[in-house]
């Protein structure tokens, strides 16, 4: 599912140049659509508010649009 850019991006025009900026603090910006979890409280990452270090939110054919395979096993 593709979503605009608008919905984490504000948009601004001044004549043929168009900046995105961010909606909100990126740390922040994950938690806009998905709720903060116990679990997520307690990964490192959101904790630093590193989301976009492992997740690429623009796009990933990958598990969670991680920017890199993980092999993830669970006992």
């Amino acid at each position: 599912m593709l979503l605009s850019c608008t919905v984490c991006h504000l948009a601004q025009t001044e004549g043929d140049m168009t900046t995105l900026n961010l909606a909100w603090p990126k740390e922040e910006m994950c938690f806009v659509c998905h709720e903060k979890s116990v679990e997520l409280q307690q990964h490192s990452p959101v904790v630093r508010g590193q989301c976009v270090d492992c997740h690429d939110a623009h796009s990933s054919s990958r598990r969670s649009l991680l920017r890199v395979q993980v092999d993830v096993r669970r006992p």
